[in-house]
C-alpha cells in the first residue's frame, strides 16, 4: 500500500472484462472475454446465435460491418438473423447497437430479424417502441422463412 497526499492506493483485482482483446476464433465460433456467439450461414442469411445469458456491452455483438464490406459476402449474405435463445437480459447500449445495425443493413437493402426473445425481452422491446422498427419472430425457422421469401 502506498500513501499519496493523504490518500491510500489500494490494489484491486481487475474485473473479468478488463482484457477485451484476448480472443480466439474456431470454426465460426467466436469467444472473447465479452463476446460469445456462433455464426452460420443458412441460404443467404447470416445467423448469429448468442451463447451468453446477458448482453451488457455493445462489443458482445458481432461486427456485421466487416461482413458487409467483403465482396464475397455482398453476393452471398443479404440478411442477418439474431437468435436470442437463452439470453435473458439486453442492456440499453446493446439495444442501441442493434438499432444501429438494423439501420446499416436497411441502408444496404438488407434485413435484420430477431428471434427467440424471452417474454421479458419482448416486453422491453415493446416498451421502447422498437417493435415499430424491428421485426421479431418466435422461432428461428419463422425468421429464416421470412428472410428467404
Amino acid at each position: 500500500m502506498v500513501r499519496i497526499s493523504g490518500f491510500q492506493k489500494i490494489n484491486l483485482p481487475l474485473p473479468a472484462y478488463a482484457n477485451i482483446f484476448a480472443s480466439s476464433v474456431t470454426n465460426d465460433r467466436i469467444m472473447t472475454d465479452r463476446a460469445s456467439y456462433m455464426t452460420e450461414t443458412i441460404d443467404s442469411t447470416l445467423v448469429v446465435q448468442f451463447t451468453q445469458s446477458a448482453l451488457v456491452f455493445p462489443d458482445q455483438l458481432p461486427t456485421i460491418e466487416v461482413d458487409l464490406k467483403s465482396p464475397s459476402d455482398e453476393a452471398q449474405r443479404r440478411s442477418v438473423a439474431f437468435d436470442f435463445t437463452g439470453v435473458g437480459y439486453i442492456s440499453s447500449s446493446v439495444w442501441g447497437e442493434i438499432i444501429r445495425l438494423n439501420k446499416l443493413l436497411r441502408e444496404r437493402n438488407r434485413q435484420l430479424r430477431l428471434c427467440n426473445l424471452t417474454d421479458d425481452l419482448q416486453e422491453a422491446l415493446d416498451a421502447m417502441k422498437l417493435d415499430q422498427i424491428m421485426v421479431v419472430f418466435a422461432t428461428r425457422a419463422d425468421a429464416l422463412a421470412d428472410l428467404n421469401n
